[in-house]
């Protein structure tokens, strides 16, 4: 199944229509299974808010066409990617598009149940360090260990609108923990 621009639209789970509308039309997102990466697939609509591709099982072609739609996406302030096969490659694109989009809208993240550990860890770790909009990241049940989480922790020292972070069911030790409870 090939998905298209078209697709996402109309999967969008808070699809305004426009910045200014009131109404919201709630629908779900399938998996993309098959996606050709030939195929466009993208989310630079400017009306998309909100998207959530959870359990959707996306390889890594997958992840990197969201990756390059982050680097030009000015909208998004959502993105849902718990269980859906994020490892830290993926962790690594995301955060490398993010990074260069300087305009992102991006306040929500969350990449609960994946398989990123202390390398993804560090790429977001990188991300925070820079980015100014993401008030919320979620990072539950994956791999992440001391080095992740120290990356995190010392991003958090210099990143002032993250407010909510989540690294719950993780691997961090003693280590990780302390340089967290230092920030």
């Amino acid at each position: 199944t090939l998905v298209t621009n078209d697709d996402i639209k109309r999967c969008a789970l808070e699809n305004t229509g426009s910045p200014a509308a009131t109404s919201t039309r709630r629908e779900s997102v399938g998996h993309l299974e098959g996606v050709d990466s030939s195929s466009g697939f993208g989310f630079t609509p400017t009306f998309l808010l909100t998207l959530d591709l959870s359990r959707t099982g996306m390889d890594a072609r997958a992840f990197n066409m969201i990756a390059k739609s982050l680097g030009e996406n000015n909208m998004l302030t959502t993105l849902r990617l718990e269980r859906s096969g994020v490892t830290d490659e993926g962790a690594t694109a995301l955060s490398g598009a993010l990074q260069a989009n300087r305009n992102s809208m991006l306040m929500a993240l969350y990449l609960d149940e994946n398989r990123i550990d202390d390398t993804g860890g560090q790429q977001i770790g990188q991300l925070l360090e820079s980015n100014a909009t993401l008030t919320t990241l979620s990072l539950a049940k994956n791999s992440i260990g001391n080095d992740g989480a120290s990356a995190i922790a010392y991003a958090l020292g210099i990143n002032y609108t993250l407010t909510s972070l989540s690294l719950g069911d993780n691997k961090v030790g003693a280590l990780g923990v302390d340089s967290l409870a230092r920030v």
